[in-house]
């Protein structure tokens, strides 16, 4: 069951794009957005919050602090209604 995760992470685990590039060749990641918000994701995966943390921990091991939690139903803020839909909708990349 595919599931929507919010993923944050510190300035040393690497630049925006290096985090991208990085999480592009992870085939657990089955579709990914990022927003306006800096050092921050939204990744959508079949896996669980764990496999998805070692897996990042393994891509940068110089991370000294990230956070990967799932979206639950239980959410609001203000985002774009792209980043709305990922969060609802988990949908795959088109």
């Amino acid at each position: 069951m595919r599931k929507a995760y919010i993923f944050v992470y510190d300035a040393k685990t690497g630049t925006r794009e290096q985090v991208q590039a990085a999480i592009d060749k992870m085939p657990e990641i089955l579709n990914w957005r990022r927003d306006t918000i800096p050092n921050m994701f939204y990744i959508i995966s079949n896996e669980s919050a764990q496999t998805l943390a070692d897996l990042i921990k393994e891509a940068f091991p110089q991370a000294c602090a990230f956070l990967i939690i799932e979206a639950s139903e239980n959410r609001q803020g203000y985002l774009t209604k792209k980043s709305w839909e990922m969060l609802g909708e988990k949908p795959l990349p088109s």
